[in-house]
């Protein structure tokens, strides 16, 4: 079992298992968020982590070891993701990884004739990596039509790709109570709701408290 860094998410899930894909999505809020909230999920935990996204260097400023986290370039695909993971994997023994799927291509993405077949795809061999290394992989994604305040008992397919929703053992949907304001200076400063589902079904809500469960961000 890893940590999530989160008390709250450990006392509901015993914790991330080896070999398993998560998701984990902002609910009517910027991927960032998704971004920084796995960062520090990687930061707490206290393994060896490898960290894959699209957001700006600043984000890594405040994680500490640097060597497993990069920032994806345009041209790079899900293969190109999985290699590198692989090659820094002969010095770094990654025991948990994060990877934003929510802008990634596939190598041959010409081949798919909808995006939807093209995320199955990358999904798939991000499964196949987190199989082979023994490693839980949370992939990172969004919830574009929620409509409610708060996210919806079952989770809509178009929002969250329904690949993703099938693939996962376990969704977790950051709600809009994380304050976006505070998103673009590298830190949470108040508490907020996630909402754990398995597949479509909503299974529970917690409540984060950032700096009861550890440091946040480096704050």
């Amino acid at each position: 079992m890893i940590t999530t860094g989160f008390n709250e998410i450990d006392d509901l899930i015993g914790g991330l298992k080896k070999g398993w894909i998560y998701g984990l999505a902002t609910f009517n809020c910027d991927r960032i968020g998704a971004e920084y909230f796995a960062l520090h999920m990687l930061n707490n935990s206290q393994h060896p982590a490898f960290f894959c996204g699209f957001s700006s260097t600043d984000i890594l400023a405040n994680f500490p070891d640097k060597q497993g986290c990069f920032i994806q370039r345009s041209d790079e695909s899900a293969e190109d993701i999985c290699e590198r993971f692989e090659s820094l994997y002969q010095y770094t023994r990654f025991e948990i990884a994060a990877v934003d799927i929510d802008m990634l291509n596939a190598r041959d993405r010409e081949n798919f004739l909808y995006r939807q077949y093209e995320v199955s795809h990358i999904i798939k061999i991000f499964k196949l990596l987190a199989k082979r290394y023994h490693v839980p992989i949370l992939l990172l994604g969004r919830c574009h039509d929620l409509e409610s305040e708060t996210p919806a008992e079952i989770l809509n397919a178009k929002g969250c790709p329904r690949a993703l929703i099938e693939a996962s053992e376990k969704i977790f949907v950051i709600s809009k109570n994380i304050r976006r304001s505070n998103l673009g200076s590298g830190h949470i400063g108040e508490s907020f709701e996630l909402s754990l589902y398995e597949h479509f079904s909503r299974q529970e809500t917690v409540l984060i408290h950032p700096h009861s469960s550890g440091n946040m961000f480096g704050i």
